[in-house]
């Protein structure tokens, strides 16, 4: 594992809390294939940037052995301007998926649903859809999509 400054970093946790850190990974050192072991399959997933250098992404390949996703999700950002959080993300298929939560939390332990969109069911074309969060909280806060 790499040290890390406080600015841009991932951190990985097994499970759907931040309660059991596998790893901190930052500068150019790409993490290893990680598995879960926690009993529900799930690893979660922090990403933390003080936003202070514009470059192009990266990418994060995640598979499973349990058996496909409804969704392949292409895309998931966030990002306030006005007053309010935008939340967008892009699939490239679903597969007899009835909606989509959004989630929202300031601690990344407790989340609040907020949102329910609902799914188109079964395709295979790429689709996007949008939320506007009218009403942020003060501070930093997180989005998930589930």
């Amino acid at each position: 594992m790499e040290y890390c400054f406080k600015w841009d970093y991932l951190e990985v946790y097994h499970g759907e809390t931040l309660d059991s850190l596998i790893g901190r990974y930052c500068g150019t050192t790409l993490p290893p294939v990680i598995n879960s072991t926690d009993p529900s399959g799930a690893l979660t997933l922090l990403w933390s940037s003080d936003f202070s250098i514009n470059r192009s992404g990266f990418i994060i390949s995640i598979q499973t052995q349990s058996g496909p996703l409804p969704i392949e999700l292409i895309s998931f950002t966030a990002e306030y301007s006005g007053g309010y959080v935008e939340v967008d993300w892009t699939v490239a298929s679903e597969s007899n998926n009835n909606y989509f939560t959004i989630e929202r939390s300031t601690d990344c332990y407790s989340w609040d649903e907020i949102e329910r969109i609902e799914g188109l069911g079964t395709h295979n074309h790429h689709i996007s859809y949008n939320y506007s969060d009218t009403r942020p909280l003060t501070g930093v806060s997180y989005y998930r999509l589930k």
